[in-house]
C-alpha cells in the first residue's frame, strides 16, 4: 500500500463517475416518462 493517496483518489473518482453516470441515468429515464406521460400522442407516431 505504498501509493495508498492515489488509490484512494482513483476510487473517489471512479465513485463519483459512477454516481454520474447513475443521476444521468435516473434524470433521463425521468424525462422520457415525463413526456409520456404529459403527451400520450407521442408514444405512436402512427
Amino acid at each position: 500500500m505504498a501509493d495508498n493517496k492515489t488509490n484512494g483518489w482513483g476510487t473517489r473518482l471512479f465513485l463519483f463517475l459512477v454516481a454520474l453516470l447513475l443521476f444521468g441515468g435516473l434524470t433521463f429515464l425521468g424525462v422520457r416518462l415525463f413526456q409520456e406521460i404529459a403527451s400520450p400522442s407521442a408514444k405512436s407516431p402512427r
